[in-house]
């Protein structure tokens, strides 16, 4: 029997480099062989715009599933509609399934993404987690009773940082850390670019992607880039044992993603700390100012998380209300397609029906 000798030229010492034999080499230099002769540029064409979709996004995505497998289908019915009765294209009946249709899938998304950027502009914090938010209240809490001066309680950049490391002692607590310090540094130094730095609008920063407009550089994308991968390093530096996400700060129980602190901490430096500072203690409050501020935190998470649920039912509801009204806006006459169509065939049985009784 003949052996046919392995080709040097496919390996190495340790490892193969390429493991194709001459007949497949041969024909991937030749990307047309195959069935790619006929469907080749239809392939490339269709890969071609469904990565063009999903770099858009979920919600381009669902408008594109949403066209092909509700609006189309749908509006062709409609035209359709009882056609081989009368010889006529629905067009009445086309235009009301068109009009449904377009409405009602994108609304799901639009509106409670409107009520949601509402309550974000008015009351940022109610954007966070349950968990997340108390975290923050707690800690800050901590900074309060440690002021040793009520007009500390004005000087929004001492909170920032004084909040910033008290994130820090309570998530790396336990971690032993070469330059411990120097990190610590850092962390409140990248966590409070979040708060001096203002986040690019996501839905406008998704119409300028479709639209193919020029996109402005996101300093606050690119500040929570460098905070991460800080949090990567500390957990990497951690010399007791392996952290199972480098990415976690383990703040909460499940813990949080570095990037999504980053946003929280702005949120709740925006909504939270603003309010604090601008709070108007009262003269005999003064004295026991800790005291007096500790509430305010507090009141300030309760309404949060009360708006957080509000934004909620919200949504909920106002979805509902422009479904129900949504018909007012689309109806072309008094009666729907589907009822004069069932009108249509019920005036057709008794048609029949008269005509077998006469005979």
């Amino acid at each position: 029997m003949k052996i046919i000798p392995a080709f040097k030229a496919n390996y190495t010492t340790n490892y193969p480099k390429n493991n194709k034999l001459p007949a497949l080499q041969e024909s991937s230099k030749n990307p047309a062989s195959g069935h790619n002769v006929s469907f080749g540029s239809f392939k490339s064409g269709l890969a071609r715009f469904f990565d063009a979709v999903e770099s858009r996004g979920f919600f381009a995505e669902f408008l594109v599933v949403d066209f092909f497998s509700m609006i189309l289908p749908r509006v062709l019915i409609g035209l359709g509609r009882d056609r081989e009765k009368t010889g006529e294209v629905n067009y009445k009946s086309g235009i009301e399934e068109a009009g449904r249709e377009l409405a009602s899938g994108p609304s799901m998304f639009l509106i409670p993404m409107g009520i949601l950027s509402f309550y974000q502009k008015y009351a940022p914090a109610s954007h966070m987690s349950k968990d997340v938010l108390g975290a923050l209240t707690n800690n800050m809490g901590q900074v309060v009773n440690e002021l040793k001066d009520v007009n500390l309680l004005t000087n929004k950049d001492y909170l920032n940082k004084s909040l910033a490391n008290k994130l820090f002692e309570q998530a790396f607590e336990g971690i032993e850390l070469d330059n411990r310090e120097s990190l610590k540094a850092k962390f409140s130094e990248l966590l409070n670019k979040s708060a001096k730095t203002e986040p690019k609008s996501a839905v406008v920063q998704w119409f300028k992607g479709v639209m193919k407009l020029k996109q402005e550089p996101d300093s606050f994308a690119e500040a929570a880039t460098e905070f991460e991968n800080h949090i990567v390093l500390i957990n990497n530096s951690n010399k007791l044992k392996a952290p199972g996400d480098t990415k976690s700060i383990n703040l909460t129980k499940n813990g949080i993603n570095a990037r999504e602190l980053f946003e929280d901490f702005h949120n709740y430096s925006k909504d939270a700390l603003s309010k604090l500072t601008k709070y108007n203690f009262a003269a005999n409050a003064v004295s026991h100012f800790k005291e007096e501020a500790t509430n305010v935190l507090k009141r300030i998470q309760t309404s949060r998380a009360n708006i957080k649920l509000a934004t909620a039912i919200t949504g909920f509801f106002a979805v509902g209300a422009f479904l129900l009204y949504l018909p007012k806006l689309y109806q072309q006459g008094n009666i729907s397609p589907a009822m004069e169509s069932a009108k249509r065939a019920k005036a057709e049985g008794l048609a029949k029906g008269g005509a077998n009784e006469s005979s």
